[in-house]
Formats: C-alpha cells, sequence, structure tokens
C-alpha cells in the first residue's frame, strides 16, 4: 500500500513538475505586450507631416503626434503612405511620435 502511494504521487509531481515550471516561466500576455519604456503603436494612413506633427489616419479617427529632433523618421513618407507610430504619452496629455515608420 504505501508503495503504491509513493509510486502514485512520483507519478503526480513528476507529470506536473514540467508543466508548473512552463507556467511559471511563461510571462503573462499582457505583460509581453507592454513595453518597458510605455510607448505604444499604432498603424495607420498617413494623412500628414510637417515638422511639428504627424497626423494619422486610424480605425479610430485621425490622431495626431508631437514630432521632434528626437522622433526617428523613415525619408521619403509622403500622404496615403501605410506607417506605423511608435508614441508615448506625455504628462500634458499629448502623444509625441518616437518613431514613425513605413
Amino acid at each position: 500500500m504505501r508503495r503504491t502511494l509513493f509510486l502514485l504521487t512520483a507519478l503526480a509531481l513528476a507529470t506536473a513538475g514540467p508543466s508548473l515550471a512552463q507556467t511559471a516561466k511563461s510571462p503573462d500576455k499582457a505583460e509581453e505586450q507592454k513595453p518597458a519604456d510605455n510607448t505604444a503603436t499604432v498603424s495607420g494612413t498617413l494623412v500628414s507631416i510637417d515638422e511639428a506633427e504627424v497626423v494619422l489616419k486610424t480605425v479610430e479617427g485621425d490622431r495626431r503626434f508631437a514630432i521632434d529632433e528626437r522622433t526617428e523618421v523613415t525619408p521619403n513618407l509622403s500622404p496615403n503612405a501605410q506607417v506605423k507610430v511608435t508614441f508615448q504619452k506625455m504628462d500634458d496629455g499629448r502623444l509625441h511620435a518616437k518613431r514613425v515608420s513605413k
């Protein structure tokens, strides 16, 4: 009886061990998608871009992003191009584009 109980316990631990280890190593999906520097990325159609602002048409409507000398912008972007904007929300509520790319 003791031997059977020991074997059943060992078998349960052997089969549960890998699945417990796998869940412990796998981060939550929300954590995987949330970058460490609080940025987000949105895709859409480029409406306009100048030295101060980029306007993107998205499924949620037009979105405006402030740009400056720190913003990485792919050269030769033109209206109607499909682009991605990686941005960060600033303390004053404005959205600052960190990168604008095709």
